[in-house]
């Protein structure tokens, strides 16, 4: 598959970052600056060379440039290739909170929502003090509109507005979500409101669910 030209001022930050390094560290290097400049197809083909060949897993950079392949996979529609790398990257740096974010995603997009939501669930075991919890909260909340468990997806997004110093403004659209969805309406309601004085660019996203919900506009 043909890969997108890099932009000239990238190519030379490229050249420049890079210099005369070793062979597969120009390769992790231009896979970044492809996933970066959006080419994700290039960046795909880059990172899997990078991560490939005899002593791949010697390689500093292999555990980020297998995480990279894994993104730019996401990005091209291939969930199903994305999951096994980021659960194996899951496995082999379980302290860090990014390669669980992208796996929950990944089985999202396969239409796994309650291995993902086991995924969120230990992520926040592991992961209590982490600033990017209001992802895991938010990504949960899809899986679990997803598998119809409405109720324990109202309480979690609760437990997450909770938890947070400062939740997204996500978390309270999905709360609104579950409220709406168990009938009451006017809770719904008045989380969307909460939302939209929290963030007024949200507002566009509160009149599309509600009229997505069949009630005309909260506002």
């Amino acid at each position: 598959m043909a890969t997108t030209p890099l932009h000239t001022d990238t190519l030379t930050r490229f050249h420049e970052a890079v210099g005369d390094g070793a062979p597969f560290e120009r390769l992790f290097a231009e896979a970044s600056v492809r996933l970066a400049e959006g080419d994700a197809a290039g960046a795909e083909g880059a990172f899997a060379a990078a991560t490939e060949g005899e002593g791949a897993m010697d390689r500093p950079f292999f555990l980020k440039a297998w995480h990279g392949r894994g993104l730019a996979l996401l990005e091209l529609g291939r969930a199903d290739e994305a999951v096994p790398i980021f659960a194996a990257l899951v496995d082999a740096r379980p302290d860090l909170l990014a390669p669980s974010l992208q796996l929950g995603l990944a089985l999202l997009a396969c239409g796994r929502p309650g291995e993902a939501h086991l995924i969120h669930e230990q992520a926040l075991s592991r992961h209590s003090e982490h600033d990017e919890l209001g992802a895991i909260f938010a990504d949960g909340a899809v899986a679990l509109d997803a598998l119809e468990r409405w109720q324990e997806g109202r309480q979690w997004c609760e437990r997450g507005i909770a938890a947070l110093p400062s939740p997204p403004v996500q978390l309270h659209l999905n709360l609104a979500t579950f409220h709406f969805r168990l009938g009451d309406k006017v809770a719904a309601r008045q989380t969307l409101l909460a939302a939209v004085a929290a963030d007024p660019e949200q507002a566009h996203v509160a009149h599309t669910n509600w009229a997505d919900w069949g009630d005309g506009s909260p506002l």
